[in-house]
């Protein structure tokens, strides 16, 4: 079965059309920030330009990828595609492990990567389980609801690095007592699994220290010892965990029912009320630093930044009106990498139809939109994704209808 990873949390819906904040499409994030040299050259991305004022762009600013220079380019953000140059250098291969649902075979492949060999699934989007980048891909570490296993180039056998008992029981344990309460086996022994900035540590959510009430804890676990710890519970309340604040801390969204609050919480067990209104929800989290949407039904959505302390203290960076609808598509990276600029998706009010890319400079207080695309692209493209290549190159995928057929292409945006 395919899990829902709730890293960023990721939820299925609709993509445009809606009408209220919501977030989009499950992916899975990889946590791995590389340094790309020259990549903006090797792209032939453009020379420096003066900031773009709001509702304005350079028709220079886009480049069109061809298919070599797209794999590489998802390469280098994510790991997620494998350069056609290295196509004769990889090894591809299927493996398993014992689920709490049976034998899950799933297809990997060993590929060169700069001065070293990883493992990487052969396809992403149909990988069956839950799945992270640690250590810059150095290793593949994989979940299900009955463990955590860790797959690397020396050995192409997953080695299980979870225990099988939590205070005593097996997950088949779980399993029995979640069907005699609920009628139904909910167990779930590590979800959302999220890796530490230095790969040190996963945070994750479960439900085994309470299979009654029907929330889920927030754990922790040391990939170095292998040891385990439950840091934060609140009986009946669930915990998504948005991303890493720093090495020593995470930001979660708790909610039960319909309500929510917004939590710093360090590994320690101190948890701390961010004190955002209810009706907001957190897009990214990164480097002491967070972004998030407030929704208002009668005055739109507004984009907000903000840094926050160990004290859980917020002090406002930039917030942005949206004349329309903030579309977050999980799994995407709304900061640079510098932490310069921040971006999302969002559908305008006027032409609920299409889906466009707002660029807030953090440092100048400009805003950058990307509501328009090349001459040569049908009129009913839209944006339906995009990621951070460098400090100030978005990586952009646009889908159009030809024919009746979809057919996608890739651009890098410059913003200088």
């Amino acid at each position: 079965m395919k899990k829902s990873v709730l890293v960023m949390m990721v939820i299925t819906i609709a993509l445009t059309g809606c009408t209220a904040t919501e977030l989009e499409s499950e992916q899975r994030t990889v946590n791995t920030k590389n340094e790309v040299s020259n990549l903006e050259e090797d792209l032939n991305t453009t020379g420096t330009k003066e900031i773009l004022t709001d509702l304005q762009y350079h028709k220079e600013n886009w480049t069109e990828l061809g298919d070599e220079w797209v794999e590489e380019a998802q390469m280098f953000r994510t790991l997620k595609r494998i350069s056609s140059r290295e196509q004769d250098r990889k090894e591809e291969f299927a493996t398993s492990v014992r689920t709490g649902h049976g034998d899950i075979v799933f297809n990997l492949q060993k590929v060169q990567y700069k001065d070293k060999t990883i493992v990487i699934p052969q396809n992403f989007d149909d990988f069956p389980l839950e799945f992270a980048f640690i250590r810059e891909g150095e290793k593949l570490l994989v979940a299900a609801e009955n463990g955590l296993w860790i797959v690397d180039s020396s050995n192409s056998q997953p080695q299980k690095i979870s225990s099988s008992l939590y205070n005593g029981k097996t997950y088949e344990d779980f399993a029995q007592e979640s069907i005699d309460l609920h009628g139904k086996n909910y167990v779930s022994w590590n979800s959302g699994i999220l890796p530490s900035p230095d790969s040190t540590r996963l945070v994750y959510n479960s439900n085994k220290h309470d299979m009654e009430s029907g929330g889920s804890a927030l754990f922790m676990f040391d990939l170095a010892t292998g040891d385990e710890a439950m840091v934060a519970d609140t009986v009946d309340v669930n915990y998504l965990i948005n991303g890493w604040l720093n090495s020593e801390s995470v930001i979660c969204t708790k909610y039960k029912d319909t309500i929510l609050s917004k939590v710093l919480v360090n590994l320690d067990g101190e948890e701390i009320d961010l004190n955002l209104p209810e009706e907001s929800v957190i897009y990214s989290v990164q480097d002491g630093r967070i972004a998030y949407i407030t929704h208002r039904s009668n005055s739109g959505d507004e984009f907000h930044v903000a840094r926050v302390d160990e004290t859980g203290t917020l002090q406002a960076i930039t917030s942005t009106r949206i004349e329309g609808k903030a579309r977050m598509r999980a799994g995407i990276e709304g900061f640079s990498p510098d932490h310069s600029y921040a971006a999302f998706l969002y559908v305008p009010d006027e032409s609920p139809e299409k889906r466009y890319i707002k660029v807030v400079n953090l440092n100048k207080g400009t805003i950058v939109d990307i509501n328009s695309l090349p001459d040569d692209i049908n009129p009913t493209a839209n944006i339906i994704e995009f990621s951070w290549i460098n400090e100030n190159t978005l990586f952009i995928e646009v889908q159009e209808k030809v024919s009746g057929v979809k057919k996608k292409s890739d651009w890098t945006y410059s913003l200088q």
